[in-house]
């Protein structure tokens, strides 16, 4: 991590959560959502690097369509990714990671759909809705958000130093 540039005190941060019996656990646990983080994390350290090329944009926008088919919510790193290459004016790079991702997650995810008999899109539709009783579901929506800011509030609250120090 030195020689890519990062600093001593991020990389201690990093080394840290990397060394602690949280991380191990969680890494050698089975957890179904350890596949699309990897594919995510793979996808922001490729395009980390200034001298990045076509192909490895292109290997990132295949990347965050795998992590996007593994679990749908698993969008934040081609988000991210194409905030920081437009915030570079990298635009044209921008353009090729959501193209490619857009042709790669489409034609998975037709071929998904038609190898399933569109189970999987019968599947999507109503397993997204579930746990949604009609109007009332949002307001306890908001409630269950308000309690868990509440309850992690000393956790932020004595990480901010830390997140301070690092940057």
């Amino acid at each position: 991590m030195r020689r890519r540039g990062v600093p001593l005190r991020c990389a201690l941060v990093v080394v840290s959560a990397i060394a602690s019996y949280a991380m191990w656990y969680t890494s050698l646990s089975v957890r179904p959502d350890l596949l699309p983080a990897c594919l995510q994390l793979w996808v922001v350290a490729l395009l980390d690097d200034r001298r990045a090329r076509r192909w490895t944009v292109a290997a990132a926008g295949v990347l965050a369509a795998l992590a996007w088919l593994t679990k749908l919510s698993a969008v934040w790193a081609l988000l991210a990714a194409v905030a920081y290459l437009v915030s570079r004016r990298r635009r044209r790079d921008a353009l090729t990671l959501v193209g490619v991702f857009a042709a790669v997650a489409l034609s998975l995810w037709l071929t998904f759909c038609a190898l399933s008999d569109g189970r999987m899109l019968d599947n999507l539709m109503t397993l997204s809705a579930s746990g949604i009783d009609g109007p009332l579901s949002i307001v306890k929506a908001g409630v269950r958000i308000v309690r868990v800011a509440v309850e992690t509030a000393p956790l932020m609250v004595a990480l901010t130093p830390v997140s301070l120090w690092v940057t």
